[in-house]
This record gives C-alpha cells, structure tokens and sequence, in this order.
C-alpha cells in the first residue's frame, strides 16, 4: 500500500464463518491518497437478503456527473425481428397497398432510386408489424427461487431481524448469533443445490438439441457463453492502444481501413500486375459485346428466395431473407422488374454494395490485439438474391469444367477426402 500510494478505512468485522466460532475483517475499499479528499465516508451496509458470510462495504464520494444525452432510436433497424410472432397475412397486405402507389418503371428508370424506395418501403413495413418489446422485469435478487428457499429466506431474515433486536452480539456462542448464521447457512446450500441441478440440466438440454434442434441447441449454446465473453474496451492497433467504445471504434477503422487500402509492394512484380489488370479489362470487354439478357423468371426469383438462409443477422438496411421469405406475390414481380433492369444494363446499384462489417475473434491470442481478428461482412439480401440466381445459373457450367481434385466448395464434397489420402499415403 505504501509503495502504490494507497490508503484505507478501518470498518470493524466484516466476515463471519458459517459455524459462527470465528470472525475477522479481511474486507477493504482502497484508495490512491490523491483521492482523499473526494471520500465521504466507507461502512459497513447491512443486507436484510445478505446470504454471503461477507458483510459488504459502501463507499461514499464526491463526484462530477455530466449527463450525456442519449441518441433517440427513431428506427427499429437495430432489433431483430422475431418472425414468429408477427402477422404475416397483415405485412403481405401493407406491402402491396404500398407497392401500388409506386410510380411504374421505365425505360429511364433510376435503379439507385428504385432500390432505395423499395428498402424504405420494406422497413417501415417491418417496423409496423413488428411485435413491441416488453419492458423488462424487475430482476430477482437471488439467481432462482422456488417455495423452499422462499421458506428459507424468511427463517433467515426473521433470524436477523431478532439478533439485531438483541443488539446485534458478536460473541461466538451467542444463541442468536448462532441462529442467524445457520440460516444463511442453509439457504446458501439450497441456492448452491438449486444452481448445480439447473446447470446439469442445462447441460442435458444441450445434449439433447444437438441431435434434434438445431437452432435450440446454438440458442442453449450461446446463453452459456454470455453476452459479454467477447466485449473489450481497450484495442491494441500498431502499438497503440485505443480505449473506450468510441476509441475502440477508430481502432477498428484504422486496422481493417489499412488492410482495404491498395498498397506498393516494392518487391511484388509490376509487369505481372499490369499483365493482370490488362487482361481483366480485355475480359470485360469481351463479356460486355457478347453479352444478350436472359431474363429472370418469377420462379426462378422465388427459387432463390427459398434458398436464403434464415435467422441470420440483419444487413446494413435491417432487411432480412424472412422479408422475401414471406412477401406478397406483388413485392416479388416489382423485384424481378428491378433485377431484370439491373442486368440488362449491367449496372449494380451503389446501394447493393454497402455492407455491416463484424470483427470476429480467431481464438487465438491476445483478444486485445486487432491482429487477431479477422473481418466479416454481412452483404445486401439484395446482393444475395442476386448470387443464387447467377450461381444457379453458372455452377453447373463451373462443375463441367472443374478439376475434380477441387474439393473445397464444392457441393457433397469436402476436403476431408483428400487429407484421408495423405495421411494413408503417409502411413
């Protein structure tokens, strides 16, 4: 204490053992001596619903509050929608009553605009129909409750309250003393019995969703692991260490901003590269005078609506494959028309482009430090519509022509193959 310039403030007891025969005070608030004047006072708290042996401290003190006003949420991007619980007969009927007050397309059609409108038409929509969150309840004090410890929260405050009627003695073989601990005693036990059978349940929930629910069993999955296993306020970027949220924030954008930047390479091979960027616009030249529409059908639209995942985290514009998923028949023409327009000009709009980017832990480490993080971005549903028609389009012809030793990616295939063969070969 000496050597960190710390200092303290005597309170008397501050533990007692559960057989009541012994007590000590081994509880302290430190405090750096520069600090001194801003401490009111530190006692002892007494806790009618205490059932730690400990007896905690309160620290009184002098403080300049500033209040930060809060962004108001004016939009429900943010939130995911639980489809489950949302009327989807009344979204399918706002969405055309919306649909049809569009302007209809031309041949001078803004895409950029088009897709705009659309998107603002889905969220307001979404935003609707979406179920209110309730607020939340108050928290209990104790992690579960059930009758019998009910019972034994009560045999331990009626316990306190008649060794504080006594004046509160500390004397080991005192009656009341006695009394007050066993009951808190016994009701630590049946929070701990209580605790360990939700945990061996959880366990076996667990196990039993593995083989049957998928998606219980990753829900089960990440309430053990808690919210905050991945949160830190302090990003460690080149060396220089970024703290707070908002600091952190510059800290991300900085390290994936540098790794996004085109950079010279003084040993890469400049002929290579300029072969490389000369073939590419000779390739998109070719693609550009040989290239004739072949318009995307309802079905084939529909098809690749089908293969969009579900409950997956919403993109940039709170859109999410469940928005498609259940849309009216209308909502999917008008996206034809928009894709087909899309295509035939071969323009992809600027608003297909935006991502929400996620930095995602390589689990291994320091988790403070960017290197060890690796980006994912979650694309347009837009965009993804787009790619399942293009790829159901092209694969058959990549598959015609693939080498066969190309397992990665390929579908009823994997890799696994073909470690299987050198490592036999190996043996």
């Amino acid at each position: 204490m000496s050597e960190h310039k710390l200092s303290t403030v005597e309170c008397g007891i501050t533990f007692i053992h559960p057989s009541g025969q012994a007590m000590s005070a081994i509880d302290y608030i430190l405090f750096q001596d520069r600090y001194k004047g801003n401490v009111v006072k530190i006692e002892k708290l007494e806790i009618n619903s205490n059932v730690s042996d400990h007896i905690p401290l309160m620290l009184s003190l002098k403080c300049d509050i500033s209040y930060k006003k809060m962004k108001e949420h004016t939009n429900a991007k943010n939130s995911k929608v639980n489809w489950n619980k949302v009327d989807k007969n009344e979204y399918k009927t706002l969405l055309n009553e919306k649909l049809e007050k569009i302007k209809p397309i031309s041949e001078k059609l803004n895409l950029d605009q088009a897709f705009d409108e659309l998107t603002k038409i889905i969220s307001d929509t979404t935003l609707k129909i979406a179920p209110r969150k309730r607020k939340d309840k108050k928290k209990k004090k104790l992690p579960l409750m059930n009758e019998e410890i009910l019972q034994a929260v009560k045999r331990k405050k009626t316990a306190f309250f008649v060794w504080k009627q006594h004046g509160r003695p500390k004397e080991p073989g005192n009656f009341y003393l006695k009394e007050k601990t066993i009951t808190t005693y016994d009701l630590r036990k049946l929070c701990r019995k209580e605790q360990a059978l939700e945990r061996i349940n959880a366990r076996q929930q667990i196990l039993d969703a593995k083989s049957s629910d998928t998606a219980l069993f990753y829900k089960l999955i990440r309430k053990q692991r808690g919210k905050m296993g991945r949160f830190i306020e302090e990003l460690i970027v080149e060396n220089e260490t970024y703290q707070t949220s908002d600091r952190v924030l510059v800290g991300w954008t900085k390290h994936f901003g540098d790794l996004a930047k085109k950079s010279n390479y003084q040993k890469f091979d400049q002929n290579h590269l300029e072969a490389v960027e000369d073939e590419t616009k000779l390739i998109l030249k070719i693609c550009k005078e040989n290239y004739s529409h072949q318009k995307v059908s309802i079905q084939e639209l529909k098809n690749a609506v089908k293969k969009l995942n579900t409950n997956k985290a919403m993109d940039y514009y709170g859109i999410t494959a469940e928005n498609f998923i259940h849309a009216s028949e209308i909502l999917l023409e008008y996206l034809q028309l928009l894709i087909n327009t899309s295509f035939e000009h071969c323009y992809i709009p600027n608003l297909l482009k935006i991502g929400t980017f996620f930095p995602a832990f390589k689990n291994k480490g320091d988790i403070k430090n960017a290197k060890n993080y690796r980006g994912i971005t979650v694309t347009p549903t837009y965009s993804k519509i787009k790619e399942i028609i293009i790829k159901g389009r092209e694969n058959n012809k990549i598959l015609k022509h693939q080498n066969p030793l190309q397992k990665g990616f390929t579908a009823k295939s994997t890799p696994l193959l073909c470690e299987l063969f050198i490592e036999e070969f190996e043996r």
